[in-house]
């Protein structure tokens, strides 16, 4: 299945660099859900039938507040995974495209940050 996607990308005048992009995203995304699946459940192996919209959320956030991505790689990686649940879609692999609903990040989102000590001492007294 992998390389019949990797085809239609290169058939729909995709670079070789943003088909590497798109399969090291996809390859990223199926590892964090064996990760967080493995939590608790005893099967690790990854569908895209297995995948629903809370999940892509959850992934967007982990993108943002855990690995600290700007906003642009995160909707780059969005948009991978976008392509892919719209290709699964369009070949009856799932019935319903968990990524359609997935928002992007707002360009001026910004995480939020710590108060300095001086910060944090001027509103605590």
């Amino acid at each position: 299945m992998k390389r019949k996607a990797q085809l239609m990308l290169s058939e729909d005048g995709r670079s070789p660099v943003t088909i590497r992009s798109y399969v090291s995203d996809h390859r990223q995304f199926i590892a964090w859900c064996k990760a967080s699946w493995g939590e608790g459940q005893e099967d690790h192996s990854f569908t895209p039938q297995a995948v629903a919209s809370p999940l892509l959320i959850r992934y967007r956030e982990y993108l943002r507040t855990s690995l600290c991505l700007k906003t642009s790689m995160v909707k780059r990686t969005l948009m991978s995974l976008k392509r892919y649940f719209a290709w699964t879609r369009n070949m009856q692999l799932v019935q319903a495209n968990p990524a359609s609903p997935i928002k992007f990040v707002p360009k001026g989102a910004m995480l939020p940050r710590h108060l300095s000590d001086k910060e944090e001492e001027a509103f605590v007294f």
